[in-house]
């Protein structure tokens, strides 16, 4: 894994407990999706830029 992986890893996981602890799993669960649609798109903007000469 490398270390952006385990960066957005640890956003997800931290977002994810503090949404169970604000509201319980299913706010966990929309937490979680939140964090991996936006390491997504940071991820692919990313690999736009390193493309682009």
């Amino acid at each position: 894994m490398s270390r952006n992986n385990v960066i957005w890893l640890a956003v997800v996981l931290v977002a994810a407990g503090v949404g169970w602890f604000v509201g319980g799993w299913k706010i966990a669960l929309v937490a979680a999706a939140i964090g991996l649609v936006v390491s997504e798109v940071f991820e692919r903007r990313a690999r736009a830029a390193r493309s682009v000469d």
